[in-house]
């Protein structure tokens, strides 16, 4: 007795189903991470680096993250 292949469309849903299994597990292990990105694993104090818009949003950024950031503003000129 040999096997017979299953229909078109049933094929189709296979593979559907067996693509979109593999790209939930591959999301989900690619949140499995021990660190945050840019994040030092040592412990270490490495500043995180922020770009303002405008001076106000980068002295904003600058207020609220105090020695934890490293702010650069790129319209740094309220006349501009």
């Amino acid at each position: 007795m040999s096997p017979t292949r299953a229909p078109e469309p049933v094929r189709r849903r296979r593979l559907a189903v067996a693509s979109a299994g593999l790209a939930l597990v591959a999301a989900a292990l690619s949140a499995c991470a021990t660190t945050a990105p840019g994040a030092s694993s040592t412990g270490g104090s490495a500043a995180i680096t922020v770009v303002g818009a405008e001076n106000f949003w980068g002295s904003l950024a600058q207020q609220l993250g105090g020695l934890h950031v490293k702010v650069t503003s790129i319209n740094d000129n309220p006349d501009a």
